[in-house]
Parts: structure tokens; C-alpha cells; sequence
């Protein structure tokens, strides 16, 4: 029979079930993954695309919804090849908010078949696309560093009994599960440590089945398999041996036969096609090359991989070219070269979407974006370039921020987000698209940048946070008083940096990374245990290591430290220089970066009341009261006359909410809850009633406007965040800046009852004709004469406004 009427043939059959045929499991030829759906004779050509990336540049440049574009492509059974792809598009794209919306879709479909009796295949073909869909959702917990859970969601699938050529189709069902899960859950446990066995095999047992049949069919899809595999495994010669090293475009077997014909029938799909899995082919051949150790092959392979129109498309492989080219140039001497290439990678990076990279994770090559900013900010240090080195590192804390916001829209999950989430939500969405317009996109047709001014104009504070720019250096010097000094870290790897910034110089340093980060260790240890006699000796250590050296440089007034990475969790006011505490000598305050400096007490608005006590909220326990906060927030509630205190059940979430924003300071005496898994979920404990559930969490902070003067979180690590990563601390104290709190004072450990009292008490006392930060050194001088330990006075710090 000849092509032509094969396809005439085709044309008359239904195309997935051809492609199924052909293809046996389609993440290994190219085509059809295992998607369940058909399409039909009278199908439009134009909405044909059976690739993920092809099918979500098509949704990216229609200008729909996902709701719009995938009514039609999900309505018939025979239609929902179309929505599979658009979901994996969606998932290979980076873009979660999308990729939830297209899977809760799906689901819905699925169940709604489940329902029907008639359509019981359907709904089977419904079922097993949607568990495919689950299984790849997890690139995405992936890329935002959620290796445990990673391993959690697609152990069970490996372990699963799985044949592919079997008389029981839920092992065939298996089998494609297992393949599909095998390589996520490679690159998660890679980087907790090594491969599993059980995991090993099942990427073998997949290589294996699949060597013959794309030999005949598919090759250079087949060998890209089989090279990623050995790519994971860490065989890297062998990758590069597998790879068939041959120029794009050239390719042999059936696959490669009825390309041509498909592509006249359906308008230029195929060539689409095969132009994205070029882009994948070179991308596995640049980097088996580049960890085999040839090197200028690899860098020939990535300048011809940026070259291509298609990865103009694609923010992540830009990135990863960039990234390596600059890695490249640097071994061979070639300075200039690698800070253009290390730039031009970062400028990538922020343009992606949220903190997703599905292009790296896809490959199973997770670079980490911090080593970008690090790698630069240490050249650029070791060229004397002190002020540009300080941007970058500003610009790295920005980027974590945006990052952090974009995995979570709304913590709480409950009731419709609020005004943040919305406009955040909107610009996310926004942002996707033109990631694939960019290259005919003009400044002024920017819609992304549109809704990022009406972000700004609404809300300056949040709108520098949620925009990646940060503050030039001249504009930060310009920000700070006379004698005020910025003391700002960062830290990736064996790497750590302080720049010491004033208004007339900036100073950069690179530190002793790796003792530096020993001493913070042993010094929280020592101040969170009042038993231990080594605190003095342990904070002086870490004193010489990160401060001493940055004092050398500073002024005599004022310090706002900003820290990074595990620093977060030092109380910089207990530090030792062998005669006295750093809160001996200076003011102290915390900020998470400097940028955020020309907002600090612009939002705090004229209030009827002076103060909000919220004392010991009922919590339904006994054992989880707290007396002494209670006592705490009578005391305070009799110096001020203009003071409203609410204790037990009426210090509620829907109390706070409605009487807040009256109020010029808000006082919290109660739990506090730091969850480092899901930092937007740490919060504050009140009593729960009909209208809310009484946990305050960060989440729920980003929609909420209290603009108050001051808020104290008088409760057991308010101030922590998630550093295990190295990205900028989010917490409670962080979540209450965007609320519209002018200053903060939070808590680094669970602090002693009886001490916080006393120390709060003092606190007030000493308001009178001061500022915020002085009145809790002058807090804190004093207990240390009743608690000299650290343990019971050190805890608390303030941010925002001195």
C-alpha cells in the first residue's frame, strides 16, 4: 500500500488510536504518550497537536482560558487526546496554576463518565490518562524542591506488579504508570542522596522494552530514552555514547515515513512536532557531553540549541544553555565571558514562571538558581564590581520571594481569595502567556506589565515584592539616615558573602563559608538551651566569623541586618564580641532585603483605638493554655486606656479581622505555629468560631490590609521561615510587613512564659519618647540582669521601621 493510501486509509480511521498502535507508549517515541482519547474525520486540522509543548504554545497564542479552550477538546470522549497533552503542556511549561485548573477539569470529566453506565471503556481511558496526569503533576513538586514528598506520591507506582504485554490490563495499566513515574522519582531521591534499587530496575525494565520497537519506529526518540536513563544513573559516558550525535532533522523509521504526509494533512503540526523533540534531543546531547567532560562539543551543541526559533519559547532551556556556556567559558579563563553567559541565564530565570523549572527537572538535571546568583555575585566580588555584586544578591532574595508566592496562591484554601490573590493569580496567568510571545511582544503591548503597574499603584509594598526588580544600590544608600548601616548576607553552598552598604560606600565580602555556618549551628544550639554554659564562647565565634569583619566597615549608628539561608535563625543581638553583646553597642533591626526600604510605614493609616491585645485564645485543651500570656495582655492592656483586650474565646480570627484595621498596634499572647514543610501555612492560634477556624497563617495574611503601626507576635517562633533551601525566609513577621505593618517584633524559639512577660512589660514601658527598636534593646538590657542567658531575652527582634 502506498503512503498515499495509507493516509487516505488514516483519514478514515481515528488518528490516536493509529498513533497508539504505532507508538506502544508514547513518552518513548515521540508521539502519544498513553492519552486514551481519538480524534475523528471531522476533526479541524488546525486544533491537531498530539505533543504537550506544541498543544500549550497553541492555548499560549489563542488569547482563551484554559475553561474556553478546553470546551470541545474534553466535551467527547474521542476529543480528550487533546486535553491530556494540553495538561502535560501545562505541567512541561512550569505553569501549576494552569496545570491544576486543566487536571481539576479532567477529574471532573472522569468522574462524570464514572457515572454514566454507557460509557464504561470511556471512563476507563478517562481514569488512567488522569492517574498519568498525577504522576507528572509531581514535576512540578519537584522543580520547588519537594523531594519527600516527591518519593511519597510515586514510590507506590514502582512497587506496583507491572507487565506491558500481559492478559490483565491493570497490569498494562501499571506498567505505563511505573514508566512515567520512574523518572520523577529519579531526580527527587537523586538529590536526597542516591537511586533506590526498586527505582533503578524500573528505569532498566522501561529502556529495556522499549530498545527493539523504536529501533524499527523511532530511533532517535529511542535513544534519547535510553541516554536519559543512563543520564539519571549517573552514567555519563554512557549517555553520551547512547545519544546518536547526528545533526537535527535526520531521523529514520516509520515515525519519521509518515511525518511528511501528516504534516501536509494537518497544516504544519508534525514539523512543530519534531521541532520540539530536536530541542529535547540536543538539550540531553549538550549535557551528556558536558558531564562526560567535552566540553567545547557540549558548548557547540548549546550555541546551536539558542540559535533555534524554538528556544525563544522556552525561559528554562534558555537558561540551562546560558547557564552552562558560562560554566564552560570560566574553566577556560574566559572571565568577561561567563558573567555575560551567568547573566544572561539569570535574565531566564526571571522570566520563568513561578519557582518551576519543568525543563531542567525533565531532563533530571535540577540546577540550582541560587548557584546562579552565587557564581556571578563571586566574580563579579572578585573583580572589585562591590555595588553590582550587592544587586544581584538583592535581586536573588526578590526572585526567592516571587517564587515562594508563586507555589501557594492562598495558604488557607478556604472561601474565594482575596484581592492579592487575584491580582497575583492574574499576572501569573499573563506572564505565562507572553513567555511564549515574547519574541513579537513590544514594551507598550504588554499586558504583563500593565497589571504590574496597577499592582504597584494599588499597593507599592507588595508590588515591589511580587516584581522581580529590585533597588539599585544608589537608591538603597539613598534610602538609609546618616550613621545607619545595612549589613546584608548571602549564602549558597560553601559560599557566603556580607555587603556592608552606608550612604557614602559599599563593601563587599566574601567569608568563610563553611566554619562561619558550623559557629551559627553551635550558637543556636547553645542560646535555645538554658542549661548550656557555652553560649558566650559559641557566639563570640560566630561574632569574628560574620560580624567583626563587617563592623570594620559600618558606621556608628543604627544596624539593619539581612539575613540569608540559616542566618535567619541567629539573634543577632545576642552575638559576643568577648566584652559585650552586639545590643550593647547598636540598635538592631531585620529586614528580608533591601528593597523593601522606601515602604517601610507607608501604609499605616490614622486609628480611633491605640492598641489590640489578643490574650490566650481557648483552644478547646486545657493543657494548651497559657496564664502567663494572659497575664501579659492584662498588664498591657492597664497602660494603655485607649486599649481594647480580648481573652479566651473572644481573642478569635474573626475578631482580629474585624477589629484590627481599627487599631493602631495589634498585640498577640498565644501559640505560634512554624511549619517548615509549607511555610505559608505557619500561623497564629486564636479561638475558632463559626466564621473562621482560627488559624491565622501566613497565607491568609497576603489578603488581609490591617495597616497598623506595630504588630507583636508574643508567641513561640513567629519569626522563623523555610531556609533549607537558601531562599529568603516567608514567616509570620514577613506575612504581617504585607499586611500593612509599618514594624514587627516576632520570636526565634519557644520563649519562657514568665520572661516574655517581663520582657514585654518593659517593652511598653519604655515606648514613651522612643523608637520601636530602642525601647527593645532598652527591654532586653534590662532582663538581662533578672535572665542573663540568651535563651530568655534573645528571642525577639523587630522588623520594618526602627
Amino acid at each position: 500500500m502506498s503512503v498515499g493510501s495509507s493516509l487516505g486509509k488514516l483519514n478514515k480511521m481515528h488518528v490516536g488510536k493509529f498513533i497508539k498502535l504505532l507508538s506502544i507508549c508514547g513518552a518513548i517515541l515521540g508521539l502519544s504518550a498513553c492519552a486514551t482519547g481519538v480524534t475523528q474525520r471531522n476533526e479541524d486540522p488546525k486544533e491537531w497537536a498530539l505533543n504537550a509543548m506544541v498543544e500549550a504554545r497553541k492555548f499560549y497564542t489563542s488569547g482563551k482560558t484554559v475553561e474556553e479552550y478546553v470546551r470541545g477538546k474534553a466535551d467527547g470522549d474521542d476529543k480528550s487526546i487533546y486535553a491530556y497533552y494540553l495538561c502535560s503542556g501545562f505541567i512541561e511549561a512550569g505553569d501549576q496554576i494552569r496545570a491544576e485548573q486543566c487536571i481539576g477539569m479532567y477529574k471532573q470529566k472522569t468522574q462524570a463518565l464514572a457515572n454514566d453506565k454507557t460509557k464504561s471503556m470511556a471512563a476507563a481511558g478517562f481514569s488512567n490518562s488522569l492517574e498519568q496526569l498525577q504522576i507528572q503533576y509531581n514535576q512540578l513538586l519537584l522543580e520547588q524542591g519537594r523531594y519527600k514528598e516527591v518519593v511519597a506520591n510515586l514510590m507506590p507506582y514502582v512497587q506496583r506488579e507491572a507487565t506491558m504485554f500481559s492478559f490483565s490490563g491493570e497490569k498494562n495499566r501499571n506498567f505505563i504508570s511505573r514508566a512515567i513515574a520512574a523518572p520523577i522519582l529519579a531526580r527527587a531521591q537523586r538529590n536526597m542522596g542516591g537511586i533506590e534499587p526498586v527505582v533503578k530496575q524500573a528505569l532498566e525494565d522501561y529502556v529495556s522494552f522499549i530498545r527493539l520497537p523504536s529501533r524499527i519506529m523511532n530511533p532517535r526518540g529511542g535513544a534519547v530514552v535510553a541516554a536519559e536513563t543512563e543520564f539519571l544513573l549517573g552514567r555519563y559516558e554512557a549517555c553520551y555514547q547512547t545519544i546518536p550525535r547526528s545533526a537535527v532533522g535526520l531521523d529514520v523509521g516509520l515515525i519519521k515515513l509518515f511525518s511528511a504526509p501528516l504534516n501536509q494533512l494537518y497544516e504544519g503540526g508534525a514539523d512543530a512536532m519534531e521541532r520540539v523533540a530536536n530541542l529535547y534531543y540536543l538539550r540531553l546531547q549538550a549535557l551528556c557531553a558536558y558531564e562526560s567532560g567535552k566540553l567545547e562539543e557540549a558548548k557547540q551543541t548549546y550555541l546551536e540549541l539558542l540559535q533555534l526559533e524554538d528556544t525563544k519559547y522556552l525561559m528554562g532551556l534558555q537558561r540551562l544553555a546560558n547557564y552552562h556556556l558560562g560554566r564552560i567559558d570560566y574553566a577556560k579563563g574566559d572571565k568577561e565571558s561567563a558573567i555575560a553567559y551567568w547573566k544572561a541565564a539569570i535574565a531566564a530565570l526571571e522570566a520563568e514562571r513561578a519557582a518551576i523549572d519543568s525543563e531542567a527537572g525533565r531532563m533530571g538535571y535540577v540546577t540550582s538558581k541560587s548557584e546562579m546568583y552565587a557564581l556571578l555575585i563571586d566574580e563579579l566580588v572578585a573583580r572589585g564590581r562591590d555595588a553590582e555584586a550587592f544587586e544581584y544578591a538583592e535581586r536573588a532574595k526578590s526572585r526567592a520571594l516571587v517564587d515562594m508566592l508563586g507555589t501557594k496562591l492562598s495558604a488557607s484554601g478556604q472561601g474565594k481569595p482575596g484581592a492579592f490573590s487575584q491580582s497575583l493569580q492574574e499576572l501569573q496567568m499573563s506572564d505565562a502567556a507572553e513567555n511564549f510571545l515574547r519574541p513579537t511582544l513590544t514594551a507598550g503591548a504588554s499586558r504583563t506589565a500593565n497589571l504590574r503597574q496597577n499592582i504597584v499603584r494599588g499597593n507599592p509594598h507588595l508590588g515591589s515584592l511580587i516584581s522581580v526588580a529590585s533597588l539599585p544600590a544608589a537608591q538603597v544608600q539613598s534610602q538609609l539616615k546618616a550613621g545607619e548601616t545595612v549589613i546584608e548576607y548571602f549564602g549558597e553552598g560553601e559560599r557566603l558573602f556580607a555587603f556592608v552598604v552606608t550612604k557614602k560606600a559599599i563593601k563587599a565580602l566574601k567569608l568563610d563559608a563553611k566554619p562561619a555556618l558550623a559557629h551559627a549551628k553551635n550558637f543556636r544550639k547553645s542560646i535555645t538551651d538554658p542549661k548550656s554554659k557555652d553560649y558566650l564562647a559559641n557566639g563570640k565565634k560566630l561574632f569574628d566569623a560574620i560580624m567583626a569583619p563587617a563592623l570594620s566597615f559600618a558606621d556608628k549608628g543604627p544596624l539593619t541586618i539581612i539575613p540569608h539561608g540559616a542566618l535567619h535563625y541567629i539573634p543577632f543581638a545576642a552575638l559576643h564580641d568577648g566584652r559585650a553583646y552586639l545590643v550593647n553597642n547598636a540598635e538592631l533591626r531585620v529586614l528580608p532585603s533591601a528593597s523593601v526600604l522606601p515602604f517601610l510605614g507607608k501604609n499605616a493609616s490614622p486609628k480611633n483605638s491605640d492598641l489590640l491585645v489578643l490574650g490566650n485564645p481557648d483552644l478547646g485543651d486545657r493543657s494548651l493554655d497559657l496564664p502567663g500570656a494572659e497575664e501579659e495582655a492584662k498588664l498591657l492592656s492597664r497602660l494603655n486606656a485607649r486599649s481594647k483586650l480580648l481573652l479566651r474565646k473572644q481573642a478569635s480570627e474573626t475578631a482580629l479581622r474585624k477589629l484590627g484595621p481599627q487599631h493602631r498596634e495589634i498585640h498577640f499572647a498565644m501559640h505560634g505555629k512554624f511549619a517548615s514543610d509549607n511555610p505559608l501555612s505557619s500561623g497564629l492560634y486564636m479561638s475558632a468560631d463559626a466564621e473562621n477556624d482560627g488559624l491565622l497563617t501566613v497565607g491568609e495574611l497576603y489578603d488581609l490590609q490591617l495597616n497598623v503601626d506595630l504588630v507583636v507576635l508574643s508567641a513561640c517562633e513567629t519569626a522563623l521561615g523555610d531556609a533549607s533551601r537558601g531562599d529568603d525566609v516567608v514567616g509570620l513577621n514577613r506575612g504581617f510587613l504585607y499586611a500593612g505593618a509599618s514594624s514587627i517584633v516576632s520570636s526565634l524559639w519557644e520563649v519562657d512564659d514568665q520572661a516574655t512577660r517581663d520582657l514585654m512589660l518593659g517593652f511598653y514601658q519604655n515606648r514613651t519618647g522612643s523608637g520601636k527598636a530602642a525601647a527593645l534593646r532598652r527591654a532586653q538590657l534590662k532582663i538581662i540582669g533578672k535572665y542573663p542567658h540568651p535563651y530568655y531575652w534573645a528571642a525577639f527582634q523587630i522588623s520594618g521601621v526602627f
